[in-house]
């Protein structure tokens, strides 16, 4: 590997080593050359821990590993990766997914230099290729649902992600638009877009960092999250009125079930 490195690929992962290992070996395979695979583990208690030793002794100059002495959820796993990574670019991909294509990287660096939120298409486990051209109105609809930024297609400068203050720990779930619409909306980022299918997504997989603890206060916590990303994001009522309103109804939609 090159002593300089551009991009680190950041994989954060809870308890799902198999999977882990699919998306690994993805990584690995990349054209590429000037690049780090990180892997945060956020306390998993599977052989985890084993399989990256594994796979550090067959690439020591290619895999970093973060253990986490305890269990502290998505955005703490990020905004650690973040911290630790050595890269200019940070190349974003969940465990449970894994890139479609060697070339994944060489296609999102060829346009991360612009100082935009580079993201692309991605195919979903039942074969369906989502977002094969990025919206017209791209910005009105992030501001109420995202669905077409999807994460393990995406690359984003790393001082660019600081900048907009990192990941919002207060929050369990929806980090990763929330990320984007404080570059997109406080930040004036724009998104370059990849028109090439570059990930598989995959659908309902068990052991989310996002979403592992289900308890009886589940509900409540969740009423108390999404007013404070209600309230985050008052100030998109005046340029974005009916979208802000029409996310207030998703929110209350999500509630009432």
């Amino acid at each position: 590997m090159d002593n300089k490195i551009n991009v680190t690929v950041l994989i954060t992962t809870f308890n799902r080593a198999e999977l882990l290992k699919r998306c690994l070996l993805a990584a690995l395979k990349q054209n590429f050359k000037s690049y780090e695979i990180l892997v945060v583990d956020d306390c998993s208690s599977d052989n985890t821990s084993e399989l990256i030793d594994e796979l550090i002794k067959e690439y020591p100059d290619r895999i970093r590993f973060i253990s986490k002495a305890s269990n502290c959820g998505l955005a703490h796993s990020r905004n650690l990766g973040l911290r630790n990574a050595k890269g200019k670019y940070i190349s974003f991909l969940d465990d449970d997914d894994f890139w479609l294509t060697s070339d994944v990287l060489i296609e999102q660096y060829k346009k991360a230099s612009i100082g935009k939120i580079v993201c692309g298409s991605v195919r979903n486990s039942e074969g369906r290729i989502l977002t094969k051209i990025l919206p017209n109105d791209w910005k009105s609809r992030l501001v109420y649902r995202n669905g077409f930024i999807h994460t393990s297609s995406v690359m984003i400068a790393k001082e660019d992600i600081h900048l907009a203050g990192g990941f919002d720990e207060k929050m369990s779930r929806g980090i990763d638009s929330d990320l984007y619409r404080r570059m997109v909306f406080q930040f004036d980022v724009g998104i370059a877009f990849v028109p090439l299918v570059l990930s598989h997504y995959e659908l309902g997989s068990a052991n989310r960092i996002t979403t592992k603890k289900r308890s009886k206060l589940k509900k409540a916590i969740f009423i108390k999250e999404t007013m404070y990303v209600l309230f985050k994001y008052r100030f998109l009522v005046y340029k974005y009125p009916l979208e802000y309103f029409k996310r207030c109804l998703i929110s209350l939609k999500y509630i009432l079930r």
